[in-house]
């Protein structure tokens, strides 16, 4: 057995020294801090030098299936080094990973040949649905159409197309008469009240009254009041929950009330919750989020807001990504039906209802 001694930096730093000495087969026998290194790590691995068996014939050649192999060795060796304490919160992130790679393992064996399902696991996973999700999707789907449906590529995708328009379906319900929209800065609130407020006042003849809570920034003020003189709609500016209700009853009238926040994150909005929990005002809390944000930015606000108490969701910037997986991992994060999407900053015009059938599509086929 060959051992080598290794004082790193970091985890990667040791992974790359490892295997470039001792090879993708090389073990971790310990790790552990050096006292007084100023965070330098003492890692000892080892190799046995005995001739290491072929593959399996039915794995021979099979270059996928070698690379997949080889990552499931290098997350075993992170799994085998992050033993140290204060690396203990990220060890289920490399067990996730691992456990999603012998699942890929185990579905390539079940599918031995069928190169049908290798490509539309494929294709999902390039759209942007994470690899744990794009396989759980695909034994959904064949569940749930008894194997039917995958006789050629082009089928598969509009069997999980059909299957998902069926998933994104909600019940209906009335539209709250007061309408929050909440969401980090640059998700495009301001824009997005504005255009619904066009459609309300402007395309179905509703009294509309618009509110900022926006006060933090001069520019979010005056844009919003820009949108007010146009539409010619009332505006008012509130700094606090009694200032709310107050405007509230000051728009008695109004078919609807849309309330414009700031993107300083969910703390600032506690008096939501309070509104809320109040009764007798009809309040829909719309979360936006932008689909040109990474799937962990997405997850993390999707979690942060949920203090919120937020009932309804619009996804904004879709004619920003070629990938539309997205929508599908928010949807499934927050179990909240999706209202709206944005497709650019035009006002009023660049926006839908999100129907289950535009979702599906968008999901399966980013770029229709």
């Amino acid at each position: 057995m060959q051992i080598k001694r290794y004082e790193v930096k970091s985890i990667q730093e040791a992974l790359k020294k490892i295997k470039g000495d001792l090879g993708e087969e090389a073990v971790v026998l310990s790790t552990k801090r050096l006292p007084g290194s100023e965070g330098l790590l003492e890692i000892i691995a080892a190799r046995d030098e005995a001739e290491v068996r072929p593959l399996p014939r039915m794995f021979a050649g099979n270059d996928e299936i070698g690379e997949l192999k080889r990552e499931v060795r290098e997350i075993k060796f992170l799994l085998q080094s992050l033993s140290i304490g204060e690396f203990h919160s990220e060890i289920s992130l490399f067990k996730e990973e691992l456990n999603t790679l012998f699942d890929i393992l185990g579905l390539r064996k079940r599918e031995k040949g069928n190169d049908v399902l290798k490509r539309l696991y494929q294709h999902l996973v390039e759209v942007g649905i994470s690899k744990g999700k794009a396989l759980k999707l695909l034994e959904e789907v064949k569940q749930a159409s008894r194997d039917e449906g995958f006789k050629n590529y082009e089928e598969g995708l509009a069997t999980i197309t059909s299957y998902l328009e069926e998933y994104f379906s909600t019940p209906e319900r009335k539209e709250g008469r007061i309408q929050f929209f909440l969401g980090p800065a640059g998700v495009g609130k301001t824009t997005t009240l504005a255009k619904i407020a066009a459609r309300y006042a402007l395309s179905e003849g509703k009294r509309v009254g618009l509110i900022t809570t926006d006060t933090y920034r001069i520019a979010a003020v005056e844009q919003i009041k820009v949108y007010a003189r146009i539409m010619e709609l009332p505006l008012e500016v509130a700094t606090n929950r009694k200032d709310l209700l107050s405007i509230f009853s000051k728009y008695n009238s109004c078919d609807y009330i849309l309330v414009d926040t700031p993107g300083r994150g969910p703390a600032a909005l506690t008096y939501l919750r309070e509104l809320k929990e109040e009764g007798g005002l009809e309040i829909d809390a719309n979360l936006l989020l932008a689909l040109n944000s990474s799937r962990e930015f997405l997850m993390e606000t999707a979690e942060n807001y949920q203090v919120c108490t937020f009932n309804r969701l619009i996804v904004t910037k879709i004619d920003e990504v070629n990938k539309g997986g997205g929508i599908l991992e928010i949807f499934e994060k927050t179990k909240k039906p999706i209202a709206y999407i944005t497709t650019g900053q035009n006002v009023p015009t660049d926006i839908e209802e999100a129907s289950p059938k535009r979702l599906a599509s968008l999901v399966v086929y980013p770029r229709h």
